[in-house]
Protein backbone atom coordinates (compact mmCIF):
# COMPACT_ATOMS: atom_id res chain seq x y z
CA UNK A 1 0.00 0.00 0.00
CA UNK A 2 1.62 3.23 -1.44
CA UNK A 3 1.22 5.61 1.96
CA UNK A 4 4.47 7.12 2.01
CA UNK A 5 3.27 10.16 2.51
CA UNK A 6 1.55 10.54 5.84
CA UNK A 7 0.72 13.83 5.42
CA UNK A 8 -2.03 13.51 2.99
CA UNK A 9 -2.95 9.86 3.17
CA UNK A 10 -6.15 8.76 5.33
CA UNK A 11 -6.86 5.21 6.58
CA UNK A 12 -10.28 5.67 4.92
CA UNK A 13 -8.10 5.97 1.48
CA UNK A 14 -6.49 2.67 2.30
CA UNK A 15 -9.51 0.97 3.29
CA UNK A 16 -11.98 2.08 0.09
CA UNK A 17 -8.81 0.72 -2.37
CA UNK A 18 -9.11 -2.56 -0.74
CA UNK A 19 -13.04 -2.66 -0.74
CA UNK A 20 -13.36 -1.88 -4.22
CA UNK A 21 -10.69 -4.64 -4.87
CA UNK A 22 -12.91 -7.52 -3.09
CA UNK A 23 -15.95 -6.07 -4.85
CA UNK A 24 -14.48 -7.03 -8.14
CA UNK A 25 -13.18 -10.38 -6.27
CA UNK A 26 -9.36 -9.39 -6.38
CA UNK A 27 -7.38 -10.18 -3.20
CA UNK A 28 -3.96 -10.11 -2.01
CA UNK A 29 -1.95 -13.48 -2.01
CA UNK A 30 0.19 -12.78 0.78
CA UNK A 31 -0.57 -9.77 4.27
CA UNK A 32 -0.48 -6.70 2.52
CA UNK A 33 2.98 -4.33 3.23
CA UNK A 34 1.96 -0.66 4.05
CA UNK A 35 4.77 1.37 3.67
CA UNK A 36 3.89 3.64 5.97
CA UNK A 37 5.33 1.06 8.63
CA UNK A 38 8.93 0.62 6.90
CA UNK A 39 10.58 3.72 7.53
CA UNK A 40 13.55 1.35 9.51
CA UNK A 41 13.89 -0.71 6.23
CA UNK A 42 14.21 2.49 3.66
CA UNK A 43 16.71 3.97 6.52
CA UNK A 44 18.70 0.76 6.53
CA UNK A 45 18.65 1.36 2.51
CA UNK A 46 19.66 4.79 3.13
CA UNK A 47 22.45 4.24 5.16
CA UNK A 48 24.21 1.43 2.56
CA UNK A 49 24.02 3.80 -0.12
CA UNK A 50 25.43 6.50 2.40
CA UNK A 51 28.21 4.00 3.56
CA UNK A 52 29.17 3.66 0.04
CA UNK A 53 29.40 7.57 -0.76
CA UNK A 54 26.49 7.66 -2.93
CA UNK A 55 24.28 10.51 -1.29
CA UNK A 56 24.65 14.02 -0.12
CA UNK A 57 22.45 16.27 1.27
CA UNK A 58 20.66 19.41 -0.73
CA UNK A 59 18.61 21.86 0.74
CA UNK A 60 17.71 23.53 -2.85
CA UNK A 61 13.59 24.19 -2.93
CA UNK A 62 11.76 23.97 -6.35
CA UNK A 63 11.42 27.72 -6.81
CA UNK A 64 15.64 28.33 -6.18
CA UNK A 65 15.83 25.69 -8.87
CA UNK A 66 13.03 27.16 -10.78
CA UNK A 67 15.14 30.71 -10.66
CA UNK A 68 18.50 29.26 -11.55
CA UNK A 69 18.13 26.37 -14.36
CA UNK A 70 16.12 26.56 -17.70
CA UNK A 71 16.12 22.95 -18.53
CA UNK A 72 18.11 20.65 -16.46
CA UNK A 73 16.44 18.61 -13.36
CA UNK A 74 19.82 19.53 -11.13
CA UNK A 75 22.84 21.48 -10.54
CA UNK A 76 24.84 19.62 -8.48
CA UNK A 77 24.93 22.86 -6.40
CA UNK A 78 24.70 21.07 -3.12
CA UNK A 79 27.42 18.29 -3.72
CA UNK A 80 29.67 21.39 -4.45
CA UNK A 81 28.38 23.52 -2.09
CA UNK A 82 27.38 21.49 0.74
CA UNK A 83 24.44 23.67 2.66
CA UNK A 84 24.51 23.83 6.46
CA UNK A 85 22.27 22.47 9.10
CA UNK A 86 20.17 19.61 9.22
CA UNK A 87 16.58 21.00 7.17
CA UNK A 88 18.21 19.18 4.11
CA UNK A 89 16.63 16.40 1.36
CA UNK A 90 19.17 13.58 0.59
CA UNK A 91 19.89 13.35 -3.18
CA UNK A 92 21.66 9.95 -4.89
CA UNK A 93 25.05 10.63 -6.63
CA UNK A 94 24.75 8.96 -9.75
CA UNK A 95 27.36 10.16 -12.47
CA UNK A 96 27.38 9.63 -15.61
CA UNK A 97 25.97 6.21 -15.86
CA UNK A 98 24.03 4.26 -19.22
CA UNK A 99 21.97 1.92 -18.20
CA UNK A 100 19.54 -0.41 -20.86
CA UNK A 101 17.02 -3.07 -19.75
CA UNK A 102 14.78 -5.22 -21.65
CA UNK A 103 10.97 -4.40 -21.19
CA UNK A 104 8.42 -7.15 -22.07
CA UNK A 105 6.42 -4.96 -24.14
CA UNK A 106 7.86 -1.94 -24.67
CA UNK A 107 11.15 -3.82 -25.96
CA UNK A 108 14.90 -2.76 -25.12
CA UNK A 109 15.17 0.67 -23.40
CA UNK A 110 18.46 2.83 -22.89
CA UNK A 111 19.11 5.69 -20.24
CA UNK A 112 21.94 7.88 -19.95
CA UNK A 113 22.31 9.25 -16.87
CA UNK A 114 23.68 12.80 -16.35
CA UNK A 115 26.17 13.46 -13.74
CA UNK A 116 24.08 16.12 -11.36
CA UNK A 117 21.11 16.44 -13.55
CA UNK A 118 19.27 12.78 -13.12
CA UNK A 119 20.65 12.91 -8.96
CA UNK A 120 16.71 11.96 -7.74
CA UNK A 121 15.96 12.72 -4.04
CA UNK A 122 15.86 9.41 -1.90
CA UNK A 123 14.32 11.31 1.14
CA UNK A 124 12.73 14.61 1.52
CA UNK A 125 13.28 17.28 3.76
CA UNK A 126 10.53 16.45 5.68
CA UNK A 127 11.77 12.86 6.50
CA UNK A 128 9.24 11.42 3.95
CA UNK A 129 11.55 8.53 2.03
CA UNK A 130 10.57 8.91 -2.19
CA UNK A 131 8.94 6.55 -3.35
CA UNK A 132 11.79 5.34 -5.90
CA UNK A 133 13.81 4.30 -2.70
CA UNK A 134 10.54 2.29 -1.59
CA UNK A 135 9.41 0.21 -3.71
CA UNK A 136 12.68 -1.13 -4.35
CA UNK A 137 13.32 -2.00 -0.77
CA UNK A 138 9.54 -3.46 -0.64
CA UNK A 139 9.88 -5.00 -4.09
CA UNK A 140 12.91 -6.75 -2.46
CA UNK A 141 11.29 -7.70 0.76
CA UNK A 142 8.36 -9.50 -1.48
CA UNK A 143 10.29 -11.48 -3.54
CA UNK A 144 8.76 -9.76 -6.33
CA UNK A 145 10.41 -11.24 -9.59
CA UNK A 146 8.08 -9.53 -12.37
CA UNK A 147 5.99 -6.33 -12.30
CA UNK A 148 3.27 -5.49 -14.96
CA UNK A 149 2.04 -2.05 -15.03
CA UNK A 150 1.27 1.16 -16.91
CA UNK A 151 3.63 2.75 -19.58
CA UNK A 152 3.17 6.16 -17.39
CA UNK A 153 5.78 4.67 -15.05
CA UNK A 154 8.03 3.41 -17.75
CA UNK A 155 10.22 6.30 -17.62
CA UNK A 156 10.63 5.60 -13.44
CA UNK A 157 12.16 2.62 -14.18
CA UNK A 158 15.72 3.12 -14.78
CA UNK A 159 15.73 4.88 -11.52
CA UNK A 160 14.85 2.42 -9.73
CA UNK A 161 16.97 -0.42 -11.46
CA UNK A 162 20.10 2.09 -10.60
CA UNK A 163 18.78 1.84 -7.08
CA UNK A 164 18.56 -1.84 -7.27
CA UNK A 165 22.11 -2.52 -8.65
CA UNK A 166 23.44 0.07 -6.13
CA UNK A 167 21.93 -1.75 -3.24
CA UNK A 168 22.45 -4.98 -4.37
CA UNK A 169 19.30 -6.40 -4.56
CA UNK A 170 17.36 -8.26 -7.50
CA UNK A 171 16.22 -6.64 -10.66
CA UNK A 172 12.41 -7.85 -11.52
CA UNK A 173 11.36 -8.78 -15.47
CA UNK A 174 9.43 -5.40 -15.94
CA UNK A 175 6.06 -5.10 -18.38
CA UNK A 176 4.93 -1.87 -19.24
CA UNK A 177 1.55 -1.67 -21.30
CA UNK A 178 -0.52 1.22 -22.04
CA UNK A 179 -2.97 2.73 -19.66
CA UNK A 180 -6.49 3.53 -20.25
CA UNK A 181 -7.38 7.07 -21.30
CA UNK A 182 -10.72 8.68 -21.78
CA UNK A 183 -12.10 10.01 -25.10
CA UNK A 184 -10.01 13.27 -24.74
CA UNK A 185 -6.40 11.12 -24.23
CA UNK A 186 -6.25 11.53 -20.61
CA UNK A 187 -5.30 8.77 -18.25
CA UNK A 188 -8.25 7.61 -15.55
CA UNK A 189 -7.90 9.34 -12.90
CA UNK A 190 -9.31 11.37 -9.92
CA UNK A 191 -7.84 14.33 -11.37
CA UNK A 192 -9.49 14.13 -14.88
CA UNK A 193 -12.94 13.33 -12.89
CA UNK A 194 -13.41 9.47 -14.15
CA UNK A 195 -16.02 7.79 -12.36
CA UNK A 196 -15.16 5.87 -9.44
CA UNK A 197 -14.44 2.31 -10.41
CA UNK A 198 -16.45 0.95 -7.36
CA UNK A 199 -19.31 2.18 -8.61
CA UNK A 200 -19.30 0.44 -11.93
CA UNK A 201 -21.31 -2.52 -12.79
CA UNK A 202 -18.96 -5.69 -11.62
CA UNK A 203 -18.90 -8.21 -14.11
CA UNK A 204 -19.62 -5.98 -17.37
CA UNK A 205 -16.61 -4.05 -16.06
CA UNK A 206 -14.16 -7.39 -15.65
CA UNK A 207 -15.07 -8.45 -18.89
CA UNK A 208 -14.40 -4.88 -20.27
CA UNK A 209 -11.08 -4.47 -18.68
CA UNK A 210 -10.38 -8.12 -19.97
CA UNK A 211 -10.67 -7.12 -23.78
CA UNK A 212 -8.81 -4.12 -23.07
CA UNK A 213 -6.17 -6.09 -21.93
CA UNK A 214 -6.08 -7.80 -25.56
CA UNK A 215 -8.23 -11.26 -24.43
CA UNK A 216 -10.95 -12.08 -26.24
CA UNK A 217 -13.60 -13.16 -24.17
CA UNK A 218 -16.72 -14.77 -25.05
CA UNK A 219 -20.32 -13.15 -25.17
CA UNK A 220 -21.26 -15.92 -22.61
CA UNK A 221 -18.98 -15.16 -20.04
CA UNK A 222 -21.20 -12.40 -18.53
CA UNK A 223 -23.46 -15.05 -17.23
CA UNK A 224 -20.45 -16.29 -14.73
CA UNK A 225 -20.47 -14.61 -11.37
CA UNK A 226 -17.13 -12.45 -10.83
CA UNK A 227 -14.55 -15.21 -9.71
CA UNK A 228 -15.77 -17.77 -12.97
CA UNK A 229 -14.63 -14.45 -15.18
CA UNK A 230 -11.06 -13.92 -13.38
CA UNK A 231 -10.58 -17.36 -13.85
CA UNK A 232 -11.34 -17.46 -17.30
CA UNK A 233 -8.76 -13.85 -17.77
CA UNK A 234 -6.27 -16.29 -15.92
CA UNK A 235 -6.22 -19.36 -17.90
CA UNK A 236 -6.49 -17.41 -21.13
CA UNK A 237 -3.61 -14.69 -20.19
CA UNK A 238 -1.02 -14.29 -22.53
CA UNK A 239 1.69 -11.53 -22.10
CA UNK A 240 3.79 -12.53 -24.92
CA UNK A 241 0.65 -12.61 -27.43
CA UNK A 242 -0.45 -9.26 -25.82
CA UNK A 243 2.84 -7.51 -26.76
CA UNK A 244 3.08 -8.73 -30.32
CA UNK A 245 -0.73 -7.46 -30.89
CA UNK A 246 -0.68 -3.89 -29.83
CA UNK A 247 1.81 -1.38 -30.80
CA UNK A 248 4.22 0.13 -27.79
CA UNK A 249 2.50 3.83 -27.54
CA UNK A 250 -1.13 2.24 -28.25
CA UNK A 251 -3.65 4.76 -26.80
CA UNK A 252 -6.41 2.46 -24.91
CA UNK A 253 -9.67 4.13 -24.71
CA UNK A 254 -12.49 3.20 -22.31
CA UNK A 255 -16.01 3.75 -23.30
CA UNK A 256 -18.26 3.80 -20.98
Amino acid sequence: MDDLDVTRCRDVYATDILKSLEQFGLQSDEPILYQSTRNQAYADALETLKHHGLTYPCSCTRKQLQIRLKDALYDGHCLSTPPLGSNVSTRIKLGTTLLTFDDQVQGTISKQFEQYRDDFIVRRKDNIYAYQLAVCVDDAEQNISEVLRGNDLLADTPSQIVLQQLLGISTPIYAHIPVIVDQNGAKLSKQTFASDVSQLPVKKTLVKVIALLGLNPPADLLDGNKHQILDWAVEHWSLNNWAKQQPRQKTITYDE
